[in-house]
């Protein structure tokens, strides 16, 4: 509420605020040892806003006082990878964090068994690197199928050695990935549809699937001209080895090693 205050000419002074000492309780934030010498002259009119009190100019001594010199943060600021890797370490809450910059995000939750965030909303789509980014993070199943990652190029175990993770993932556009090394490799939970993704581009398939033993999904329209690399791809996923079979025919590299037991290996070709 504002009251406009007619003043003609009144001479106002403030000539009696000597305060030898001002003792308050220092735990609620009053002034401990302070003193105001200040003259004020009020000769125009002045408008009080009682709903607001502004001080300037005006000197504070506290004893122990600490200067608060820090930047407060826009939570809607795109963050570094530096800045990412000191909340993950620090526990924060990652679910509404800006990652748009980012391009490399290998290596964030490796190791991290305690992990469960809903970070489904990331926007990723900088993101070229996600080498291991999940690995043995044994928590994680949140979904991310609608992530962004069609400028990711290198998914090496990606989700390698997790316990419990099986999201839907059939919807990323893969187009630009060249490397699932190991993406997959001792993922025991996972079993979701892959066949929608475009790996027209991947040069190395190494050990993608070895070991996840739950995996038993169609992947035999998969692009695999660009393939070089295929070695222990279906390792010990003996439910895969009849619908990659005719892959053979569709480029000379490929050449598969499926094992009789855990320790005992017979070639496929």
């Amino acid at each position: 509420m504002k009251v406009m205050l007619q003043l003609a000419t009144i001479f106002f002074t403030f000539a009696v605020f000597y305060f030898a000492a001002i003792t308050m309780d220092q735990k609620n934030g009053f002034l401990n040892n302070g003193s105001i010498p200040k003259k004020i002259k009020i000769t125009e009119e002045v408008y009080e806003d009682t709903s607001e009190l502004i001080i300037s100019n005006l000197e504070i001594k506290k004893k122990n006082a600490r200067i608060f010199d820090k930047e407060i943060k826009d939570p809607t600021k795109a963050l570094t990878r530096e800045e990412l890797i000191d909340k993950i370490y620090h526990g924060d809450d990652l679910s509404k964090i800006n990652v748009s910059e980012i391009t490399d995000f290998s290596y964030l939750f490796q190791n991290n068994i305690y992990f469960n965030q809903d970070i489904s909303n990331w926007d990723v789509s900088n993101g070229v690197y996600f080498k291991s980014m999940f690995y043995n993070a044994d928590s994680f199943n949140q979904p991310i199928g609608k992530w962004n990652v069609s400028n990711g190029q290198y998914f090496n175990g990606m989700f390698a050695d997790t316990q419990n993770f099986n999201q839907p993932l059939n919807n990323w556009n893969m187009s630009n990935a060249e490397s699932l090394e190991l993406m997959f490799s001792h993922s025991v939970a996972f079993n979701q549809p892959l066949y929608n993704w475009d790996t027209s581009n991947v040069k190395n398939f190494y050990g993608t699937f070895q070991w996840a033993t739950s995996f038993n999904q169609n992947i035999s329209r998969w692009s695999i001209h660009s393939g070089n690399n295929f070695e222990r791809m279906i390792l010990g996923v003996q439910q895969l080895k009849e619908q990659v079979k005719h892959w053979k025919n569709k480029n000379k590299n490929v050449h598969f090693v499926l094992p009789k037991d855990k320790y005992s290996y017979f070639n496929l070709y």
